[in-house]
């Protein structure tokens, strides 16, 4: 899978010249429906050969050239079900451009037109940010890194407590009578698995800090009461991009590990959609934000784009301007998000797009502080 500059680059590359687009999944979950995607490719050649047709001779003869190549390139694809949903094949009338597997399910999209469409490639970027999965039960705990739909682990760790017969009277005791003082032999016990548990998490919180970078998500899971007390100990940038689970435990089988990796990453790439939108949002009509199709496409025109958010909404219903909206992001360095769950219904609001901005629009004046605007109004 291409990184974002991977992506910028062939955007950048392909950009004035006449590209064909695929993406499609085979992996379905009804059996019934595994050969519905040729059915759906077909009908999409059928439309496009119709368009063009009615334009360009040697247009349609381009995408022809481009088509064989994707057919061929098609013949020998296959999917790992275990770690690919779909592909996207990008091709020009000279042949195939790039190939590359997708980890979520896309419909049957076939466009042609100048540049690659990346539109639906910049969710498949979101995979790009590593996760890092912490689980803990017990006296044991393993770290594992997800990207890229593959969890792979990078540290175990295990605590045993030292435990002997208890002692009474200078003698193992074999029971305990009552009104005899100190500790019986399973308070003992409890403390030391007590004191080595309290020990694994120091070391797991000292592990997950050296494991993990500046832009990863750090999900924890296992034993509840565990799992938070590592939280709590994180130092705070770290434990703002951290969720907890409770779904899973140490000995869960891999595809349930990465399963839960993606949903809390899902989870917590939502809260931090819904954090930005809130920040654009309180800023009103000034400051460095742009709601709404036209205050975002004048910044992007003006390049001054430092994040663009754009709703699933707004995608299927603008597809065109989506499109072009999001490649002048990336083209400007810009992040790109597709916008889901509560987050995006708080984006819908705002026009289903909008853009937080390197610097305010000039001729917008700065925003007051309450404080200013009290004296003002006094």
């Amino acid at each position: 899978m291409m990184t974002r500059e991977q992506l910028v680059a062939l955007s950048r590359r392909l950009r004035d010249r006449r590209v064909l687009s695929v993406y499609l999944s085979r992996r379905v979950d009804n059996p019934a429906e595994r050969h519905a995607w040729q059915a759906q490719l077909a009908n999409q050649w059928r439309d496009w050969e119709r368009s063009i047709a009615q334009r360009s001779a040697t247009e349609l003869e381009e995408f022809e050239r481009a088509r064989a190549a994707i057919e061929r390139e098609m013949t020998g694809v296959d999917f790992d079900p275990l770690h690919s949903s779909g592909i996207v094949i990008f091709a020009t009338a000279d042949g195939v451009e790039h190939r590359d597997v997708l980890f979520f399910h896309v419909p049957v999209i076939v466009l042609w037109r100048n540049g690659i469409s990346v539109a639906p490639y910049v969710r498949a970027l979101k995979e790009d940010r590593r996760v890092v999965l912490a689980v803990v039960d017990g006296g044991q705990a393993r770290v594992l890194e997800y990207r890229y739909g593959t969890l792979r682990q990078l540290t175990a760790l295990a605590v045993q407590p030292h435990l002997e017969p208890p002692q009474h009277m200078g003698a193992p005791a074999t029971r305990m009578h009552r009104g005899v003082h100190g500790a019986t032999g399973k308070d003992t016990a409890q403390h030391r698995w007590a004191a080595a548990t309290d020990h694994l998490v120091h070391e797991l919180r000292e592990e997950l800090i050296r494991q993990t970078g500046p832009g990863d998500w750090v999900i924890i899971g296992g034993r509840a009461d565990v799992a938070r007390h590592i939280r709590a100990l994180l130092p705070p940038a770290l434990e703002a991009r951290c969720a907890l689970t409770v779904a899973i435990s140490a000995k869960a089988w891999q595809f349930q590990l990465a399963i839960e990796a993606r949903g809390g990453a899902s989870r917590l790439r939502n809260a931090a959609d819904h954090r930005a939108l809130t920040s654009l949002e309180a800023l009103g009509d000034n400051g460095p934000g742009a709601r709404g199709a036209e205050k975002t496409f004048r910044a992007l025109y003006n390049l001054t784009v430092a994040a663009l958010y754009i709703s699933e909404g707004y995608l299927a219903l603008h597809p065109d301007d989506a499109e072009d909206a999001m490649r002048r992001a990336l083209e400007q360095g810009a992040e790109v998000e597709t916008v889901t769950g509560t987050a995006a219904l708080k984006l819908d609001r705002m026009g289903g797009i909008a853009a937080r901005l390197r610097y305010a629009v000039p001729g917008q004046a700065p925003r007051s502080s309450s404080a200013e605007q009290v004296a003002a109004v006094v």
